[in-house]
Formats: structure tokens, C-alpha cells, sequence
């Protein structure tokens, strides 16, 4: 994990202090749902609001969607639970896979979609 904390304030530093930061006064007193899907991306964006919640009283959830296309989707839920409790981050869940599965209407990508929203 300390890589990954390395990682993201690499990130932080070259581009969220220049794009985010000036419209976190936006946040004031809202409530942020973040998508979050365990990646590089999910995961600077993720830790940068979560760096920056007491400054601009916000608060923050975190989503996991598991639409359990992969091998090791469930590994990956994992990953995002655990990080979330390692950095103080409320998170939600939710397992799609069996609805997915289940649902012949369209192609996987489409579907997939279509449930996350």
C-alpha cells in the first residue's frame, strides 16, 4: 500500500492541484459519491478528495460496483474494501453479477452499464 500512497501524491502534485483543487470550494458542505473501481485512477482521485475533506467540509462515500466479468472481480472488491478501511473511507458495494448473467437484452458492455447507473 505505501506505494500506492506514493503513487497518488505523485499524481496529486502534477495534475489534481492544478485541475481539482481550485473547485473543491464547490464541495462545501456536500456529500460526494466516488466511483471507485480500484484502479490508478479511482484510486489518486479517491485519496485527493479524501486528503482534502476536513479542509473543505465535504464528506465522501465511495461505490464499488462488482459486475463479476473477471476472474478476480472479487479480488478486486477486496482490494477496494480494504483500502477504504486502511484510509477512513465509508464504502458501498454492490454485486451486479448475477443480474448481469441473468439479463440477455443487450450485449455485456451495455448491460453492464446500464445496471451500474
Amino acid at each position: 500500500m505505501k506505494n500506492l500512497k506514493k503513487y497518488t501524491k505523485k499524481v496529486i502534485n502534477l495534475s489534481f492541484k492544478d485541475i481539482l483543487l481550485p473547485k473543491l470550494d464547490l464541495l462545501i458542505n456536500k456529500s460526494i459519491l466516488v466511483a471507485f473501481s480500484g484502479g490508478k485512477d479511482s484510486i489518486a482521485l479517491l485519496d485527493f478528495l479524501n486528503c482534502n475533506k476536513e479542509i473543505f467540509s465535504y464528506s465522501i462515500v465511495a461505490c464499488h460496483v462488482n459486475h463479476g466479468l473477471r476472474d478476480n472481480a472479487i479480488i478486486d472488491e477486496e482490494f477496494c474494501l480494504n483500502f477504504c478501511k486502511e484510509n477512513n473511507i465509508n464504502i458501498e458495494t454492490v454485486n451486479i453479477s448475477n443480474d448481469i448473467k441473468n439479463d440477455f437484452s443487450a450485449g455485456i458492455e451495455d448491460t453492464a452499464r446500464r445496471y451500474r447507473y
